[in-house]
């Protein structure tokens, strides 16, 4: 084996279990995070002419109202803002991404202050898709799972903060 491989092997050791598997579920939702920024950024305008398109479908009316309640003119109001606000939002999900990424290495290593990057990467996003979609946005599903998941894994890793040290 290679000094590298020998140094990750002996650090997973020293690492605790629950903040080995925390840093590891980051580094993927944080990947799928920078993927998904990506997309929305990309595939504004297709979303919005296809949601256009089925708003219009003379069908529309004799759809079931699970499906209206998705696909309705407030959900296209929606996509018309993110649409109208695509780089701030790109900004916003690149940076929070990234704090998440950099808190996830830095909690590796044992560094409190990898925990705080964290803390600020996970609420970037959301504050931001408040402040430039509006509150009507944060009693939409995506954001409701988006809260769930940023609350869970914030006190899931406030519990591993024993492991962590001032450095």
């Amino acid at each position: 084996m290679s000094e590298f491989e020998n140094a990750f092997l002996e650090e997973e050791k020293k690492l605790p279990k629950g903040l080995n598997i925390l840093t590891i579920l980051t580094f993927i939702g944080s990947g799928l995070g920078l993927l998904g920024a990506l997309w929305q950024f990309s595939s504004g305008k297709k979303n919005i002419e296809a949601m256009e398109k089925f708003l219009s479908d003379p069908t529309y009316d004799s759809m079931p109202d699970f499906v209206k309640k998705m696909n309705n003119p407030e959900a296209l109001a929606q996509l018309q803002k993110m649409e109208a606000n695509k780089l701030p939002l790109l900004v916003l999900g690149l940076v929070g991404a990234g704090l998440c990424i950099w808190g996830a290495i830095e909690m590796r290593k044992r560094k409190m202050s990898g925990y705080f990057s964290y803390v600020i990467g996970s609420f970037l996003p959301l504050i931001g898709y408040i402040v430039f979609l509006g509150t009507e946005y944060a009693s939409s599903s995506n954001f409701l799972i988006g809260i769930g998941f940023t609350v869970l894994f914030v006190l899931l890793y406030t519990f591993q903060r024993k492991h962590l040290i001032n450095k």
